[in-house]
């Protein structure tokens, strides 16, 4: 047999991998761009565990940056120094953040670790997945919403945060 590829060789077999993966990344960028999700804030009312309440009125006007997060999602408890930090940059301007948690998160667990951290923006409970399914049937964490000002989904994020482009995102929007 000559020296074309086949299967068999390490060539072929890590061409077909990256093949594989550039569509599966393909599929994750457009799927995070249209997916299930609202081009607008969802018709919907979240309480937070400090008795706020958000609704499309009370965003409207502001940035707001929803994020959908467990107690046992190790990415999510990477990021909440740096969404803390975000908050208290930009919250004086008028910037918002509400975290999420996912159904499966035991609710006092959530709360302890809220008060634990000390963390300064709200943070709502998500025990019937009533708000993961307005937001398009959210099932991985964490997931995040920017919400512009007039109340449309400017984009959705599946995994960590590139937090340098979101600052910049956020200031223009401020």
């Amino acid at each position: 047999m000559g020296k074309g590829l086949s299967l068999r060789s390490g060539r072929a077999r890590w061409a077909v991998v990256l093949l594989v993966a550039g569509v599966l990344l393909a599929a994750l960028a457009l799927r995070d761009r249209i997916g299930g999700a609202p081009d607008r804030f969802p018709p919907i009312s979240i309480s937070t565990i400090d008795g706020r309440s958000f609704d499309s009125a009370t965003v409207e006007g502001r940035p707001l940056l929803v994020t959908f997060w467990s107690t046992t999602c190790l990415i999510c408890l990477r990021e909440m120094p740096d969404l803390e930090a975000l908050y208290r940059r930009l919250s004086p301007r008028g910037f918002e953040i509400i975290a999420v948690s996912m159904p499966w998160d035991p609710p006092g667990e959530v709360v302890r670790l809220a008060r634990t951290r000390a963390l300064p923006y709200p943070v709502a409970l998500d025990v019937d997945g009533a708000i993961a399914r307005a937001f398009g049937d959210v099932s991985a964490t964490p997931t995040h919403f920017l919400v512009g000002p007039s109340g449309d989904v400017a984009f959705r994020r599946t995994g960590a945060l590139d937090f340098p482009g979101l600052d910049r995102r956020l200031r223009s929007m401020l």
